[in-house]
């Protein structure tokens, strides 16, 4: 994912006036020894409300694949078909102290518990 890619991004959400942090891959590359490319990116936003279909809106029309991983939307996956998945083994290296409960849930919502376990 380029640098200019998320600056792009972060100019988008900014002008919808939306609070927002990255989380995800590109948040495990500030663990990780070595950076290394993601195709999606994943956000927490901050009381999104109204503007969340403004926001939907404004990313699709931007080829973004916008997927809610919850009704409220406070998370989002995003994925572009433009722009160029080994986090768990990273910050595992990282020997980084862990919330195992939390990890657990999201992996099982993403679909990669199974990796979890067999990498744990």
């Amino acid at each position: 994912m380029k640098r200019s890619t998320l600056r792009t991004l972060g100019d988008l959400l900014d002008t919808l006036s939306l609070d927002w942090v990255l989380i995800g891959a590109l948040a495990a590359n500030r663990y990780r020894t070595a950076p290394r490319l993601t195709q999606a990116v994943d956000l927490l936003l901050a009381d999104a409300g109204p503007g969340l279909a403004e926001l939907e809106d404004a990313l699709r029309s931007a080829g973004w694949d916008v997927q809610r991983a919850s009704p409220e939307a406070e998370l989002i996956r995003l994925r572009h078909p433009e722009h160029g998945i080994a986090d768990i083994e990273a910050i595992l290296a990282s020997k980084t102290p862990l919330d195992e409960s939390y990890i657990e849930h999201w992996a099982t919502y993403w679909d990669v518990l199974t990796t979890w376990h067999s990498l744990r």
